[in-house]
């Protein structure tokens, strides 16, 4: 009787325990950054020594957000300057997400954020553009409204073709 009730419980457990490693790459409903890309444009910090040597770029920064809204496993898809990279890091870590969902439970997901670090111009060229503001724009109805327009092309989809 003991080993059948254990047989039962390692059979219903099973599933579940696949499900709490799982990192899905699409859910039902991705995670949300809390306040917006304001919230992570607030905590990027411009490397002194990149700034000073004139260094810009884009990095391109991989996460897992877990079922509690905190990034985890972060690393860097793309990105030529260390510098840069772990600013992009930093400023990643720092902020929270409001969880994915998948199939009405909280889920694991893979995220990639692009992070752009941009030197202001010294020429007056532009009128009144500022390079540092007080508050960011921001997606209206967050990034979820974004990643709402997005349409999968069927001809991709059925050919299996992923990428960014």
């Amino acid at each position: 009787m003991v080993r059948l009730l254990l047989a039962l419980l390692i059979v219903l457990a099973a599933p579940f325990a696949r499900a709490q490693g799982t990192v899905h790459n699409s859910v039902d409903e991705m995670p949300e950054l809390i306040g917006g890309l304001a919230a992570l444009q607030q905590n990027i910090q411009y490397p002194e020594e990149a700034r000073e040597e004139g260094i810009e770029g884009r990095v391109m920064v991989q996460f897992i957000v877990n079922e509690e809204g905190h990034e985890t496993e972060p690393s860097i898809l793309q990105g030529d300057e260390p510098l840069l990279n772990e600013a992009a890091i930093a400023a990643v870590q720092q902020v929270e997400f409001k969880p994915g969902r998948h199939e009405g439970q909280p889920a694991r997901v893979r995220m990639i954020l692009p992070i752009v670090f941009v030197l202001p111009e010294e020429t007056a060229a532009e009128e009144d553009v500022a390079a540092h503001v007080d508050e960011m724009p921001s997606i209206v109805g967050g990034m979820s409204a974004f990643l709402d327009l997005l349409v999968y092309p069927v001809d991709a989809e059925e050919r299996g073709i992923e990428g960014r």
